[in-house]
Parts: C-alpha cells; structure tokens; sequence
C-alpha cells in the first residue's frame, strides 16, 4: 500500500479488497456455521421441554384424576351413609304400615257405616 500521503494504486487496492472479501467470507461462514449451531442448540432444547412439559401435563392429568375419584368416592359414601340412616328410621314402615291396615279393617267390621244422609222433600210453591 501507498505510504502515508502517497497514492495508492490500483493494484494495492484491489489487493486490499480481496483480502476483506476474503475475511468477510471467512467472518459470514464462521457466523453461518455459528447461527446453524444456535438453531440445532435451541431445537434440541425446545424438544426437551415439550417432553418434559408433556410428561408434567400427564402427571397432573393423573393425579386429577385420582383426586376427583377419591372425591366422589367420599360424596357416594356421605350420600350412601344419609340414605342408611333414612332406611334404618322407618324399616319398620311396612309392618306398621300392614298392622295399621288390619286394625282399621278390624275396626270396620265391628262399627256400621253411618247412615248416608237423607234427602229433604223439596216444597212447591
């Protein structure tokens, strides 16, 4: 190259800008080579997390669902234990219920039907 005021010629010139040529060629590969590293970097790291997303998701999913089983498990057992009580307090119905019938029959047979009221003579006038 030309030294300091001393044109440069066009030779020195063109040597020059094939070298930067040269090193932004060599600097574009190097940030190719670097960006294609990043992005298989990043896929492999997206992939992992998904499948560790996935496999939480699952674990969640599983475990709602026992929850919501042990949950309506209790709610049929309450509902089960309330119906119990109910039948425990009248199992008795269907006998009182047969020994009322009798006694009432028993007490129609012993006692006469009134007698049905009788009708008025209607009155001319």
């Amino acid at each position: 190259m030309g030294e300091e005021g001393q044109p440069v010629t066009k030779s020195e010139l063109k040597s020059e800008l094939n070298g930067l040529e040269a090193k932004m060629v060599s600097m574009e590969e190097r940030l190719e080579a670097k960006m294609v590293s990043m992005e298989e970097r990043l896929e492999a790291k997206m992939v992992s997390m998904e499948e560790r997303l996935e496999g939480k998701m699952v674990s969640m999913e599983e475990r709602l669902l026992r929850e919501i089983g042990h949950a309506l498990n209790v709610a049929v057992e309450q509902i089960g234990s309330r119906f119990g009580v109910v039948d425990d307090k009248y199992q008795d119905l269907p006998g009182r219920v047969t020994k009322l019938e009798a006694d009432v029959a028993e007490l129609q047979q012993r006692v006469p039907p009134p007698e049905p009221p009788r009708k008025r003579a209607s009155r001319s006038r």
